[in-house]
């Protein structure tokens, strides 16, 4: 198996520019000032999507053989 290292950083780029954090800290703050109906099912969904995008970084840092700089 080839690794195209650069379409792996492309990827990898563009991870990092969908603002993902900034819109997910969107969603938990409009959560706590109670503009967004936080049931069960929407906790569920928002765990699930932030293992989606922690697995999609994780792989792409693996690709590349990246170490993190950071701790979470």
């Amino acid at each position: 198996l080839q690794v195209d290292q650069v379409a792996l950083g492309r990827a990898l780029a563009l991870l990092g520019r969908a603002e993902l954090l900034r819109r997910l800290d969107e969603l938990a703050t409009a959560a706590i000032m109670g503009a967004l109906p936080l049931g069960p099912e929407l906790i569920e969904e928002l765990h699930a999507t932030c293992a989606h995008i922690r697995a999609m970084r994780d792989a792409l840092m693996e690709a590349l053989n990246v170490e993190r700089g950071f701790e979470e």
